[in-house]
């Protein structure tokens, strides 16, 4: 790959490519990857995962010419990654099921948000998803922490819930908001009467002769 995007004697084609034209290639390819997996066809599944592979590769070669990072770099963060979320095998290897494993990942994961001041349960889940992955994602990810029912009525009684709070919370803001409204109104009236009273000096008593007058 790096001699593909060799300025002088690279591929005029490869040397174009940025890691913006290079994004929707990789998603292909994953979806192939898929669908050779679909259709149970092992050789078609080889030539793809080396197709995929590639985009891998090409990213990384990218991101070396930018100095980012290596292809070395990408393998070694997947290696740390995949050590330090498999402790029942790396760190104390002991007996395991998969619901411990599970649930050892996504502890790891949520240790991994904290760290990078992640404020949401969501912030990272990916917003370029195909919508109803991402919607999928957000459930699974919303049922950790108890938005999860057996029967509709319960998702039909929580969004009730949230409704009302809503309701509530929109009537606290918008009574705060005629508060503050208030307040800046009684500072206007505050500074017009001393403006007033400070110009002029009696023009106040003037006013009032004149009108007594009549």
């Amino acid at each position: 790959m790096e001699q593909l995007r060799d300025k002088e004697k690279g591929c005029e084609w490869d040397k174009e490519q940025d890691f913006k034209s290079i994004a929707p290639f990789t998603i292909e390819e994953a979806y192939e990857v898929a669908d050779a997996i679909a259709r149970e066809n092992h050789n078609d599944l080889k030539l793809e995962l080396g197709d995929l592979l590639l985009q891998v590769v090409f990213l990384s070669q990218i991101a070396k010419e930018e100095g980012l990072f290596k292809f070395e770099d990408v393998a070694n963060a997947i290696s740390h990654k995949l050590i330090s979320r498999h402790p029942y095998v790396f760190e104390n290897p002991k007996e395991h099921t998969p619901d411990e494993q599970l649930e050892s990942w996504e502890n790891s994961k949520a240790k991994e948000r904290e760290e990078l001041n992640f404020t949401s349960l969501m912030d990272d889940i990916t917003l370029t998803l195909p919508a109803l992955m991402r919607s999928q994602k957000i459930q699974k990810r919303a049922s950790r922490v108890g938005f999860d029912w057996s029967s509709i009525e319960g998702y039909f009684k929580k969004i009730e819930e949230e409704r009302l709070l809503l309701f509530f919370v929109e009537k606290m803001m918008m009574k705060e908001r005629r508060k503050k409204e208030k307040k800046k109104r009684m500072r206007r009236v505050q500074s017009t009467k001393k403006e007033e009273s400070g110009d002029g000096g009696g023009g106040g008593s003037v006013v009032c002769c004149v009108v007594g007058y009549y």
